[in-house]
């Protein structure tokens, strides 16, 4: 069947049709609606950045909102945040190998698509709201339980990356989670760190299940309903799509891009040996920091849109965040690690800083355990996260007093 609406509209009016049914209502269900918005997609706009500037050969893809949205953000501007376009990326192991800033023709770029993506989620803000006044008249809400959530964050110029979600630093991995229904306190929230791998044990528990495979995650509800509760559960940060990293190539190349592109494989063919001289190397020294070597992630580090000359590929990895720490283990046998504490915009790696040895050292070993772990041994507490050493006290040279200065003779 085709249907000529705007999808969040479409989506809108099949979960209003279906709540409405009398026949529904008198047993327990369960409703999952997925929207598009704020995804990619077309008609193109005029102001699109692809109709705005024909001659760019990766212009930033942007969404469609809903014909009563176009233009209602044209405002609104990029966030000011200090890691939006950060001028030092040399401790990010992955960001670094762009080499490259943005231009002031992919930041007018990138603030059009944001506007857009603003813009076209306000047609599910309407669609949210429309549920919960449907579940109200027809007596449903006070019984139900909503959850609302976000399967990735996105990059909208965060330490220079344009866009994409690939990558595990807080601007594609800090998503929003909402949870409503009985028990639960309005406008209470929770500082447990939590993740998308809960929400099946949650629902489970809502709906009075007992799973029977074994829950990598664990249920939320007790820290909805009590928000003061807090536990050490790690949270574990992974991206792996397979274990070939010799899969280059461009597509669709022009002529004029030929010769680029040929230099570009030379620096790929030289960094691809220096890293299997690297995981070589850490295989003998360091086996924890190379269970990922030779693992590829993707192919793009903005996924969107597919750059067809470069091939900024990222690869895989696997990351754990705690209360205090953010550690990033690529397959590279590169680390990256924040205190988040200090440095909530992930903006300097303590990975090298001599004060956080000890704490890298602790957390490649819990996230070795947390990556290999299954059932009920995936939600166990840490303990308190370890602290860096202290700042060693510079000595300052001892002064001789006046009365002790030593004279020599004129004829010593």
């Amino acid at each position: 069947r085709t249907y000529h609406q705007y999808s969040s509209d479409l989506f809108s009016d099949l979960t209003v049709d279906m709540l409405d049914d009398p026949a529904r209502q008198r047993k327990p269900w369960y409703l999952w609606v997925n929207y598009v918005a704020p995804h990619t997609g077309g008609p193109d706009a005029k102001d699109d950045p692809k109709v705005l500037h024909p001659d760019d050969k990766s212009p930033i893809k942007t969404t469609t909102p809903a014909p009563e949205d176009e233009n209602t953000f044209d405002w609104l501007d990029l966030p000011r945040t200090p890691d939006m376009f950060e001028e030092d990326t040399s401790d990010k192991a992955i960001i670094r190998a762009t080499h490259r800033t943005v231009d002031t023709v992919h930041r007018q770029e990138m603030r059009e698509a944001r506007q857009q993506r603003i813009e076209a989620l306000q047609s599910v803000d309407r669609a949210v709201a429309r549920t919960v006044r449907t579940l109200r008249s027809t007596g449903q809400l006070d019984n139900t339980y909503i959850v609302f959530t976000s399967d990735n964050g996105y990059f909208s110029g965060e330490h220079r990356i344009r866009q994409g979600k690939y990558l595990p630093h807080e601007p594609a991995s800090h998503v929003p989670l909402m949870i409503r229904g009985p028990g639960i306190p309005a406008g209470g929230t929770s500082d447990e760190l939590v993740s998308n791998v809960d929400i099946a044990s949650t629902i489970a528990q809502m709906a009075g299940a007992s799973p029977q495979l074994a829950q990598d995650g664990r249920s939320l509800l007790a820290y909805a309903q009590q928000p003061s509760l807090r536990t050490t559960r790690p949270i574990l940060l992974e991206g792996d799509t397979g274990s070939n990293i010799d899969d280059e190539g461009a597509e669709g190349l022009t002529t004029q891009d030929q010769s680029d592109f040929a230099r570009f494989q030379q620096h790929v063919r030289r960094e691809k040996k220096k890293l299997r001289r690297r995981c070589k190397k850490l295989r003998r020294k360091s086996p924890r920091r190379a269970i990922l070597c030779y693992r590829e992630g993707v192919r793009n580090i903005e996924q969107e849109p597919v750059d067809t000359i470069y091939k900024l590929r990222a690869p895989a990895y696997r990351g754990i965040r705690t209360d205090r720490y953010a550690l990033f283990l690529y397959g590279t046998g590169e680390v990256e690690l924040y205190d988040m504490w200090r440095d909530p915009f992930q903006l300097k790696s303590v990975s090298k800083n001599r004060r956080y040895r000890n704490v890298r050292k602790a957390l490649l070993a819990d996230l070795d355990r947390l990556a290999r772990c299954s059932g009920a041994g995936c939600t166990a507490a840490l303990g308190p996260d370890p602290r860096p050493a202290k700042k060693r006290k510079k000595r300052r040279p001892a002064k001789l007093s006046s009365d002790r200065r030593v004279q020599v003779a004129p004829n010593a």
